[in-house]
């Protein structure tokens, strides 16, 4: 019932259908670029020339990317949407050591086991943790955080996230996104630097989409009239917003 009723708050035109990429994905557009309808007539500067939208969205195809576009109500702004598929977002989080956070009682699991390569030589030790004289509120295993290896023998390791089990979290997608954007395009990127194309008016504006199966999730555990101050899904928070908020 408490699904139910905060489902009721999200306009119906916000809600976000389940098209083959969701469900394949677990997530769906992520970010926005809006583009200024130039006159024939208006004298546009090299910048806005070389990052025009059909070259911008050409480059952001070439570094792995999706985009849609459509025009604004009144036809003078163009809003360029993007998502990355999971496939390219493991990549690129394998080649920049990106961070995430490891599942306690899997990381536990492997820590335990230890780990031999191909030819039976230890590459870790087994070692088990253990806070007998219990000097920290955490588990050994809890908080622990280790950079992203798309090698099958670690998928398990990492935390998953939502009713989809998805490894990363929305601000981990977009920190990615942003990172494919700016990435050098002989590096696999599409050599985008977004504030750089703000001064300049090449673009309007960039920000960030809702996730809005996600956002649910979160409302329906802090808009809640019964919890206190201190009862506050702080985890949950942070892995929506982001660290910083």
């Amino acid at each position: 019932l408490m699904r139910v009723a905060h489902a009721q708050m999200i306009p119906k035109w916000k809600r976000r259908p389940n098209d083959s990429f969701r469900v394949k994905n677990g997530h769906s557009w992520d970010y926005v670029l809006v583009f200024k309808v130039f006159d024939a007539d208006d004298n546009l500067t090299s910048f806005q020339k070389k990052f025009s939208v059909r070259k911008v969205v050409e480059r952001i195809t070439q570094a792995g990317l999706e985009t849609k576009m459509f025009f604004s109500l009144q036809r003078d702004e163009v809003f360029v949407k993007i998502r990355c598929p999971l496939e390219r977002l493991k990549k690129h989080a394998d080649d920049m050591d990106y961070k995430l956070l490891l599942d306690p009682v899997k990381l536990r699991i492997h820590a335990n086991k230890g780990k031999r390569d191909a030819k039976g030589n230890w590459v870790w030790l087994p070692i088990d943790i253990e806070d007998s004289q219990n000097q920290s509120p955490y588990d050994p295993y809890d908080m622990i955080y280790g950079k992203y290896d798309s090698h099958e023998d670690l998928d398990d390791l990492y935390k998953r996230y939502g009713g989809k089990n998805k490894i990363f979290r929305g601000v981990d997608r977009l920190r990615l996104i942003r990172s494919i954007l700016e990435n050098k395009e002989a590096q696999g990127g599409a050599g985008l630097k977004i504030r750089t194309m703000v001064m300049n008016k090449a673009i309007l504006a960039a920000y960030p989409l809702h996730d809005y199966d996600d956002l649910l999730a979160l409302q329906a555990e802090w808009l809640r009239w019964k919890a206190m101050p201190d009862g506050q899904p702080f985890l949950e928070i942070r892995d929506y917003f982001g660290e910083k908020v």
